[in-house]
């Protein structure tokens, strides 16, 4: 039993723990209302009064605030990328004078926020900074933790170091198991690239197009008139009831939808639809491709495509993308396009139009889409007993 002074000391405890609870509380809903008006003042853009609020939020807080102040960049991503930024230099401003000073950061905190993935992906990153400065062996504990991060900047790391590994893996079944771990996880280009050519090098036929999500088989037809330009706009067939037995009126006569696959060989053209090879050679024409995805369910999409030329996309007879621009830079992934997939079969229509030029530059006449999530990750088709 408790002698009556080791009771009050108990409840002194209480009580003084109770009041620290309420102070913290009380401090972090002290900090939270500043990082929400210096957010609400750069919305306004009044850069006097962000600059105030930026540094009240400095002066007063510490290390142990940096978790509160790194969180902040959920909100402020709703104003822009400008508020990020004020938001990132307090988290710099802070830990810099706090690692000065101290020598030390809030490690722990920093690790779990690192490895928090609801929180905004910059944020985690600037954490993530900050810890090796005072913690360099985190690296190894987090990165393979991070493989298929949502965050890709630190998923690129992730599977540099994988990459790495693998690289210097002494044993071939290791360099096997490492290599086809990041080749199904990278989604940077260069990164994929490089893990698909190891495995080639290991004697493995890894299927570049199928797991990057480009989709091969395609129904073409053409060539369509576009002299002037002015196919683009025309419509020779309708998007929303295609007979793949029907016989159109083309430039030069009557026109049938043809076979055409997309390259899966080479790394540069993969999954390139060359309307050159599989229908004629011309300028001042224009052409349309149609393929069919079978979705496992009605899912949000991301239908990702790169032509030169000018095109137009439809999904399901509804019109999502007009690109009228002729010899753009092209690139991968150029355009992006945020599409609504049903479940079973969903008809993909593009029509690339090829202008009068004659230069060199100007003879490509074709186009690759992929279906991926929102991270550039391929969506894989369901079995074709959906699309009955």
């Amino acid at each position: 039993m408790l002698r009556p002074i080791e009771c009050f000391r108990c409840l002194m405890y209480l009580a003084f723990l109770a009041i620290a609870n309420n102070l913290s509380a009380a401090t972090d809903s002290a900090l939270d209302g500043k990082l929400e008006q210096l957010v609400e003042a750069v919305a306004e853009g009044d850069q006097s009064t962000s600059s105030k609020r930026w540094m009240a939020i400095v002066d007063d807080a510490t290390s142990e605030d940096l978790v509160a102040i790194l969180t902040a960049m959920n909100s402020a991503q709703n104003v822009g990328p400008l508020a990020e930024n004020w938001i990132r230099a307090a988290v710099d401003a802070v830990a810099e004078r706090e690692l000065r000073g101290s020598g030390g950061l809030p490690t722990a905190a920093l690790e779990a926020f690192v490895l928090a993935e609801d929180q905004h992906p910059r944020a985690r990153r600037v954490a993530y900074e900050w810890l090796l400065k005072v913690d360099e062996p985190a690296a190894a504990r987090l990165l393979p933790q991070m493989l298929d991060d949502v965050s890709l900047e630190m998923r690129y790391d992730a599977i540099g170091s994988l990459l790495t590994e693998a690289d210097e893996a002494t044993d071939e079944e290791t360099k096997l198991q490492k290599y086809q771990r990041a080749f199904a996880s990278a989604r940077d280009k260069t990164q994929f690239q490089q893990a698909a050519d190891a495995l080639k090098t290991l004697g493995q036929t890894p299927d570049m197009a199928g797991q990057f999500g480009f989709l091969k088989n395609w129904k073409v037809v053409g060539p369509f008139d576009n002299t002037d330009r002015e196919g683009f706009d025309n419509a020779y067939l309708s998007p929303n009831s295609i007979d793949l037995a029907a016989e159109y009126s083309g430039k030069h006569g009557p026109v049938v939808w043809k076979d055409a696959v997309a390259e899966l060989d080479d790394f540069d053209d993969l999954g390139m639809v060359d309307f050159n090879a599989a229908l004629v050679e011309e300028k001042s024409v224009l052409g349309y491709a149609l393929t069919t995805f079978v979705s496992s369910k009605a899912q949000s999409v991301e239908c990702r495509y790169e032509s030169k030329l000018a095109t137009k996309l439809w999904i399901n007879g509804e019109e999502v993308a007009v690109k009228n621009v002729y010899h753009s830079g092209g690139g991968f992934d150029q355009y992006i396009v945020p599409c609504q997939f049903k479940a079973g079969a969903n008809a993909i229509l593009i029509k690339v139009c090829q202008n009068e030029q004659t230069q060199p530059w100007t003879k490509p006449w074709e186009f690759r889409l992929r279906i991926t999530d929102s991270l550039g990750g391929a969506v894989q088709q369901a079995s074709a007993q959906l699309a009955k």
